[in-house]
C-alpha cells in the first residue's frame, strides 16, 4: 500500500490530474494542434499501475480537456482542438490495452463523445457498447446518453436511432436525458413536430420532463400562443418558470403563422419578462433581434442593437453577428447602404472587445461576398495578422473568401485558397466529392450552387 501510495504521488508530480497538461518534473507533456496535455509515462511505468490507477489517470487527465475541447453543452468549439485529442486517447487506449490494463465505461463514454464530435463515422462510436461487453461492462444509461448527446449537438439522427436500438437491446431504460438528447438532435434539424411528440410520449411512458426539456418544448412551439400553454401546464406541475424558459417563448415567436406576428408576439414577451423581473437579459434581446432578423423589420433590428449600445444591457458577439448577418442578406441591394452599415456595426464591435472573435469576421466577410467587394474583403483579411495562413483553420471564413475570389473572377488567389482547404479537409478524412460538395465547384444554376447557397446578385446581373 505504501508503494502504491508513492507511485501516486510520482504521477501527480508528473500530471496536472486537472486536465492542464503543465509540465512539473519530467516532461511527459504533449503538445498537438495547440492543445497541451499529459502523456501516459513509458510502458515500464504502466506495468507498476494498478487497474483504479490507469482509469483515475486516464478521466483526471483527459477530463479538463474534454470540458475545453466542448466548452460547453451544445456549444462545441472547434474541431482542430477535438481531432488531436482523439488521436492521443485513442493511441493511450490501445497502449493499456496491450498492457492487459482495463479501462473503466465512463472512460470509454468520453472516448465515444470525442469520436462522434471530431465527426468520426458512426459505426466506430456505436461499437463503444460492444466493446465495453467484452471486457465485462454492461452498457448503461448514462453511458447511452453521453454518446447520444454528442450525436445530438450535430444532428446526426441514423446513428442516434442506431444507437437507441442498442440501448433496447441490452435493456437500458431511457430516462429525461435520453429523450432531452433525441429532442435536441431534431432541433438541430428543425424538425419541431418530432420534439411535440416526444414531450408527449415521454409522458405516456412516465418519464417527468426537466426544466430543460420544457425549454426544448417551449422554443419548439408554432408561436407565443401555443408556448404559453406549454409554461403555464409547466407551472401546474410546480415547476418554476426561469429567464430561459422565456429565451424559448421568444424563439418560439419566430414560427408565427404570419410574419407580422412575430415582431408583436416577441415584444409581448419581452413585457412579461419585465412585468416578471426575469430581466430582459442580453439573451432575451439577442432572441428578439433574431425575430426582427426573420421577419424583415431591419429597421427595427438596427434601433434594438444601437439601443443595447446605450443601454443597460451591453451588447454581446451574438448581437454583433446577427445585425451582420440581416446586413448580409442585403448587401446584394444597389448602394452600399447596408454594407456600411455593418461595416459600423463591426468596427464598434471590435472596439469595444470583441476583436477576438471570429464570427464576427465571418459574418462582416460575407457582407463583402454578397456585395462582390474584393477590396474591402482583403482589408479585413490583413486585420488578420495580414495572411490567410494565419487564418487557415478558420474553415467557414476561408469558405467564403474562396466564393469571392470566384465570384470576382480572380482564379490564381481563388486557388490559393482552395488548395488550403483541401488540405485541411483532407486531414480531417473527407473524401475528394465532400470537399468539391463543400466548395460549391459545380456550376450555378438559378441563382443558386448546389449547397443551396444564393448566388451574389451583384454578380448575376454583371453575368446578364
Amino acid at each position: 500500500m505504501r508503494l502504491r501510495a508513492a507511485l501516486l504521488r510520482q504521477i501527480r508530480c508528473r500530471f496536472d490530474l486537472a486536465g492542464e497538461g503543465r509540465h512539473v518534473e519530467h516532461g511527459y507533456t504533449g503538445t498537438d494542434g495547440g492543445v497541451r496535455w499529459p502523456v501516459l509515462p513509458p510502458a515500464e511505468a504502466l506495468q507498476r499501475w494498478g487497474d483504479a490507477d490507469a482509469s483515475q489517470y486516464l478521466l483526471r487527465g483527459y477530463g479538463g480537456l474534454v470540458r475545453k475541447a466542448f466548452d460547453s453543452p451544445g456549444k462545441p468549439v472547434n474541431v482542430t482542438q477535438r481531432t488531436p485529442l482523439l488521436r492521443r486517447l485513442t493511441r493511450d487506449l490501445a497502449l493499456l490495452d496491450a498492457h492487459d490494463v482495463p479501462v473503466g465505461p465512463i472512460t470509454y463514454a468520453t472516448y465515444a463523445k470525442l469520436m462522434a464530435s471530431a465527426g468520426v463515422h458512426g459505426r466506430l462510436v456505436s461499437s463503444i457498447p460492444a466493446k465495453l461487453r467484452s471486457l465485462g461492462y454492461t452498457p448503461t444509461t448514462r453511458l447511452y446518453n453521453v454518446v447520444l448527446q454528442a450525436f445530438a449537438v450535430y444532428g446526426k439522427l441514423d446513428e442516434m436511432n442506431e444507437l437507441l436500438k442498442m440501448m433496447r437491446q441490452d435493456s437500458a431504460q431511457a430516462d429525461v436525458f435520453t429523450y432531452n438528447s433525441v429532442m435536441t438532435c431534431f432541433i438541430k434539424r428543425h424538425d419541431w413536430n418530432k420534439v411535440l411528440w416526444l414531450f408527449q410520449r415521454m409522458q405516456a411512458e412516465g418519464i417527468e420532463p426537466n426544466e430543460i426539456t420544457y425549454d426544448k418544448v417551449i422554443a419548439s412551439c408554432p408561436g407565443r400562443a401555443a408556448g404559453k400553454i406549454v409554461m403555464d401546464a409547466m407551472e401546474a406541475r410546480g415547476v418554476n418558470v426561469k429567464t430561459t424558459h422565456y429565451v424559448s417563448l421568444l424563439s418560439a415567436c419566430r414560427r408565427e403563422s404570419a410574419l407580422e406576428m412575430m415582431v408583436p408576439s416577441a415584444e409581448a414577451v419581452l413585457q412579461e419578462v419585465a412585468d416578471r423581473s426575469l430581466g430582459p437579459t442580453a439573451l432575451h434581446y439577442d432572441t428578439l433581434l433574431l425575430v426582427y432578423k426573420e421577419s424583415g423589420d431591419f429597421k427595427g433590428l438596427e434601433q434594438v442593437l444601437w439601443d443595447r449600445v446605450n443601454g443597460e444591457v451591453a451588447p454581446t458577439g451574438i448581437t454583433y453577428a446577427v445585425y451582420l448577418a440581416a446586413c448580409a442578406a442585403k448587401a446584394a441591394e444597389p448602394g452600399d447602404v447596408y454594407v456600411e452599415s455593418a461595416e459600423k456595426c463591426f468596427n464598434h464591435a471590435v472596439t469595444h472587445g470583441w476583436h477576438g472573435q471570429l464570427k464576427l469576421y465571418v459574418e462582416m466577410m460575407r457582407v463583402y461576398v454578397m456585395a462582390v467587394d474584393v477590396g474591402r474583403a482583403e482589408l479585413l483579411l490583413s486585420r488578420l495578422r495580414g495572411s490567410l495562413a494565419h487564418v487557415r483553420n478558420a474553415a467557414s471564413l476561408l469558405v467564403l473568401v474562396f466564393r469571392l475570389y470566384v465570384a470576382a473572377a480572380m482564379p490564381d488567389k481563388a486557388a490559393d485558397v482552395r488548395s488550403m482547404l483541401v488540405t485541411r479537409w483532407g486531414r480531417l478524412g473527407y473524401s475528394p466529392q465532400e470537399i468539391s460538395l463543400r466548395l460549391a465547384l459545380s456550376p450555378m444554376q438559378n441563382g443558386r450552387d448546389i449547397t443551396g447557397t444564393q448566388q451574389p446578385v451583384a454578380l448575376q446581373k454583371r453575368k446578364v
